[in-house]
């Protein structure tokens, strides 16, 4: 297993849109757990306690994305995901 981080800047987004998802990414055949939240310090806390090792450089306006998936390739395609719904605009699927 690989845990990956990534942190998406000044993108706040209620708890409950992150949960949602938080949830679809952990449902990925290739992922074992998602958690998607803001970059409060007890939040950056709780990543290097699941396996984060790289240095994590946020603050409490950004969205950290941690994602433990079966290989780096699948992480990645799973933070792709996450970053990619945080960024499209509100509407953007219509």
């Amino acid at each position: 297993m690989i845990v990956l981080h990534r942190v998406v800047r000044d993108c706040y987004r209620d708890s409950v849109s992150l949960l949602a998802l938080s949830a679809m990414l952990s449902a990925r055949d290739d992922v074992t757990s998602a958690s998607i939240t803001m970059a409060t310090p007890a939040n950056v806390e709780a990543a290097t306690e699941v396996g984060v090792t790289a240095p994590i450089v946020a603050s409490p306006a950004d969205v950290l994305l941690v994602v433990t998936a079966v290989d780096t390739a699948a992480a990645e395609r799973a933070l792709d995901a996450a970053e990619g719904a945080l960024l499209r605009p509100a509407g953007g699927d219509r």
